[in-house]
């Protein structure tokens, strides 16, 4: 898979942490939590893609309003 096709790309931990500790504070959260394989981490990611689906939809529709 070339770097092109790769969704992700590599990210500055310490500037995201500078930023607010956005990297260290998924790592406790995730650690806490016991996600701890691919499965469990994609299926949280997925659940909190579905959330933020849901509330963007309710905002284009109370903009809509």
């Amino acid at each position: 898979m070339s770097q092109k096709e790769l969704q992700y790309a590599d990210r500055d931990i310490e500037a995201l942490d500078e930023a607010g500790g956005y990297y260290m504070r998924h790592v406790m959260a995730m650690t806490g939590e016991q996600l701890d394989s691919k499965t469990k981490i994609a299926a949280e990611l997925g659940h909190r893609d579905m959330v933020i689906d849901k509330l963007n939809a309710e905002i284009a529709r109370l903009k809509g309003e």
